[in-house]
């Protein structure tokens, strides 16, 4: 995708930091197209959670995507890792999971009730169930005590 959108990855991750700097962010750098570990790539909760709220609001049409649980691709069936959107008790739609050795267990999540939109981030957890468990965590306490 990176090759076809912008020519070539290194272009892209050009294309992904020209993207943060328009949004204001100043604690993320990118040096991959994947995310994984690189020197001199880094982001913040706040700023992953700005990005995932522009995702939001700029391209709805594609952000639907992230509340699938599954797809197949080639013939093979691929959960999705955010197991945020199995649990009942909140309507969660996205958006992005991600670990590494380096940075831990990460999630990044959204969730609605009724007209209000939360969108929670953790970073550096221990296990995928432990980054699971404080965002539901940080989303039950904000749709209980903040209104909008």
């Amino acid at each position: 995708m990176a090759d076809f959108a912008a020519g070539s990855q290194d272009a892209f991750v050009g294309l992904m930091n020209s993207y943060v700097n328009a949004l204001g962010l100043k604690n993320t750098h990118f040096q991959t197209v994947h995310g994984l570990d690189a020197d001199g790539q880094y982001s913040s909760a706040r700023d992953m959670a700005l990005i995932g709220q522009a995702l939001i609001r700029d391209v709805p049409n594609e952000y639907s995507i992230y509340k699938e649980k599954e797809f197949t691709f080639n013939g093979i069936r691929q959960l999705n890792r955010n197991g945020l959107l199995w649990d009942n008790s909140l309507n969660v739609d996205g958006i992005k999971t991600g670990h590494t050795d380096k940075a831990g267990y990460n999630l990044v999540a959204s969730a609605t009730e009724g007209q209000m939109r939360l969108i929670s981030a953790v970073m550096g957890g221990r296990t995928f169930k432990g980054r699971e468990a404080e965002s539901k965590k940080l989303l039950t306490w904000g749709f209980r005590f903040f209104e909008t």
